[in-house]
C-alpha cells in the first residue's frame, strides 16, 4: 500500500514538473530603438526566470520605453536607494508586470507549508536591470515601485 501511494505520489510531481515553463505571457509591449541587440531578450528572459522560480505567472509585461530608461532613471535608481551611490551603472531597462500565481501543485503545496497561498491578480510590479559599460545585465530591485 506504501508502494502504491509513493507511486502515485511521484506521478503527480512528475506530470506536476512536466508542465513547469509552459506558461507563456501573450501581453507583451517590448519595442526600442535604443536597445536592438538582446539587451531586451536577455532581461525579460531573467525576469521570467526569476517570476516562473517564486511561482509568479506573467499575464502582462511592458518595457517602460527609452524615453524613461536614461541617465536621469539611473540617477533616481541611486535615490531611492536601489543603486549604490557610488554605482558605476551606465543604462538601466525597466519593466512593468502584471501577475497571479500559479495554480501548479507543488506552487500551492509551497505556499501552503510556506505561508498563505495568494490568489490574486498584482498589478504594476516594477522589476528593473542596470548594467556597468560593457557589463553584464543584473536585476537591481524587484516588485518595488520606482516610478
Amino acid at each position: 500500500m506504501r508502494k502504491m501511494t509513493a507511486f502515485a505520489a511521484a506521478a503527480v510531481m512528475a506530470a506536476t514538473l512536466a508542465s513547469c515553463g509552459k506558461n507563456v505571457c501573450d501581453d507583451i509591449y517590448v519595442s526600442s530603438e535604443k536597445y536592438l541587440g538582446d539587451e531586451l531578450v536577455t532581461t525579460m528572459h531573467n525576469m521570467e526566470k526569476t517570476l516562473d522560480a517564486q511561482g509568479k505567472v506573467p499575464d502582462s509585461i511592458k518595457y517602460f520605453g527609452d524615453d524613461v530608461c536614461n541617465e536621469d532613471m539611473i540617477e533616481k535608481l541611486k535615490e531611492e536607494g536601489v543603486l549604490e551611490e557610488d554605482s558605476k551603472a551606465v543604462e538601466c531597462i525597466g519593466y512593468e508586470v502584471d501577475y497571479h500565481y500559479s495554480k501548479n501543485l507543488i506552487v500551492m503545496l509551497r505556499g501552503t507549508f510556506g505561508g498563505k497561498y495568494d490568489t490574486e491578480k498584482h498589478e504594476g510590479a516594477q522589476y528593473w536591470f542596470a548594467r556597468e559599460k560593457d557589463g553584464e545585465w543584473e536585476c537591481v530591485s524587484s516588485e518595488e515601485s520606482i516610478l
